[in-house]
């Protein structure tokens, strides 16, 4: 259920974050797609962690203003990280969504992860985020816990930023203890998350997501909380991953341990609140739809 668990109680919320693990391991192929526009300064950065993880193929989809920039960022790959998995491929549309769902049909593998273009991997991330799907067949979707990552080259984050940690850590409660209390989440991972491609090819699903309109206008931000609402309409099982503090090369020190973890980028000064301002208004959005259009959330 996507309203489930809140932070309201904080003592259960708490106890289940310490107990709560994730599933047991098994091997799968493993497609990324990344919806992109304009002159993402990080993106160079995030498909070098990606092909590090040694995904079988990485999908990224543009429009058609920005293909000519996309495609000198990829060129600038080291040929010593395979760049050849990676396609680029552009969307008529400059729609994330209709990017996203672009991409999604192209892939070839059975679970598909998308992540945004400034999220950075830890050099075991894909694996942990795909080991846990063979363990259950009603597993559709994993969550990793997020990080924020500095956007200089200083290892400390701005007062902005802090913020923003502090924010993630409370999501990071949340989400553990929905998972354990009562098997919901209240929203998927929308810096980077893994599905059964099965979830993502649909095309009734790709159709509602593509379609979805607010006081006629359509959506284009807001996947993440349409992925959560059409996961929870077809009763699949969600899980979310700990961060368990395997470094990253470049930030935190040398890698260790085999599990995940997941760094992004937020503003690092006060325009960070144009961002809170943005997703807050895309969860209210979306909690009105789900409560009003969608009535299945209520049961």
């Amino acid at each position: 259920m996507i309203f489930k668990a809140n932070s309201q109680n904080w003592l259960p919320a708490l106890f289940a974050t310490l107990i709560y693990r994730s599933s047991d391991p098994a091997s799968h192929s493993v497609s990324i797609v990344c919806a992109t526009v304009g002159t993402p300064l990080g993106l160079l950065q995030s498909i070098k962690s990606w092909l590090i993880n040694n995904p079988e193929e990485i999908i990224v989809v543009t429009d058609d203003k920005s293909y000519h920039f996309i495609t000198e960022v990829l060129e600038s790959l080291p040929d010593s990280l395979h760049k050849t998995q990676v396609q680029l491929i552009s969307c008529p549309r400059t729609n994330k969504r209709s990017q996203l769902c672009l991409g999604f049909n192209v892939c070839k593998s059975a679970i598909i992860l998308i992540a945004d273009d400034d999220t950075v991997w830890s050099p075991t991330s894909l694996s942990a985020m795909t080991l846990p799907f063979k363990s259950s067949p009603t597993l559709g979707g994993v969550f990793p816990e997020v990080q924020i990552r500095p956007q200089t080259d200083s290892t400390s984050l701005t007062f902005w930023e802090t913020l923003a940690s502090i924010r993630l850590f409370g999501d990071a409660i949340d989400g553990r203890a929905s998972v354990l209390l009562d098997g919901g989440v209240f929203c998927a991972s929308g810096s980077t998350a893994a599905y059964r491609a099965a979830i993502l090819r649909d095309q009734t699903f790709q159709a509602k997501f593509q379609n979805e309109a607010w006081r006629e206008r359509q959506l284009n931000a807001g996947d993440d909380q349409s992925l959560t609402r059409w996961m929870d309409r077809c009763g699949w099982d969600v899980m979310v991953l700990p961060d368990d503090g395997a470094g990253i090369l470049g930030y935190g020190g040398a890698s260790r341990g085999q599990g995940c973890r997941i760094e992004t980028h937020v503003r690092p000064d006060w325009k960070h609140l144009g961002q809170l301002l943005r997703w807050s208004r895309s969860d209210w959005l979306a909690n009105l739809w789900s409560v009003g259009s969608e009535r299945f959330a209520w049961r």
